[in-house]
């Protein structure tokens, strides 16, 4: 008779919590304000698009898996979070009035948001907080994909990613954002 030799099960490590040093604030500050952005991009998108019933489903879970990154970043800043009523994204309307406009503007967006996360990567001292930016980048890097998809292009990047200072982001972004 053979006896199989037990095999442990690996499990999982649980994830540290980013606890953010200095200067990795910005970047996760920033990626609230740019999920903010992103949120309100794929609801708006799904609000004027003429979408398949497939095309629906992927953009909605966009939507729905950077609300998820939204919740995560302001955990990560506790009492710091923005509260609710600190600004408002308004978007431009024109990027909405076509298809190619509208995915265009996706692409910017999401095309911006992964080059901060890569050069926060590379720029922030908190392992924690970069293992966040890095899984924030790679789900990213997927939306891009998909709004490349619907665009009719290759869905792979056709080169490396090249990093944005979030202070150079930041001037971009903040052309979204109303205080009341």
């Amino acid at each position: 008779m053979l006896v199989a030799p037990a095999v442990a099960r690996a499990q999982a490590p649980t994830p540290v919590a980013p606890t953010p040093k200095g200067d990795d604030i910005g970047y996760v500050q920033w990626g609230v304000t740019a999920e903010l952005l992103s949120v309100a991009f794929w609801q708006r998108a799904l609000d004027d698009g003429e979408w398949s019933k497939r095309a629906q489903r992927r953009l909605r879970a966009a939507r729905d898996n950077d609300a998820n990154h939204l919740a995560r970043l302001i955990a990560v800043l506790g009492e710091d979070a923005p509260a609710e009523g600190d600004f408002e994204i308004v978007l431009p309307n024109a990027p909405f009035k076509t298809r190619a406009r509208l995915l265009a503007f996706g692409k910017e967006i999401e095309e911006r948001v992964t080059a901060v996360y890569l050069d926060g990567i590379a720029r922030t001292q908190d392992e924690a907080t970069r293992a966040l930016l890095g899984r924030l980048l790679v789900a990213d890097a997927g939306h891009l994909a998909l709004l490349r998809s619907l665009d009719g292009e290759p869905v792979a990047d056709a080169g490396l990613r090249t990093p944005m200072r979030v202070e150079i982001a930041g001037d971009w972004i903040d052309s979204y954002l109303r205080v009341p």
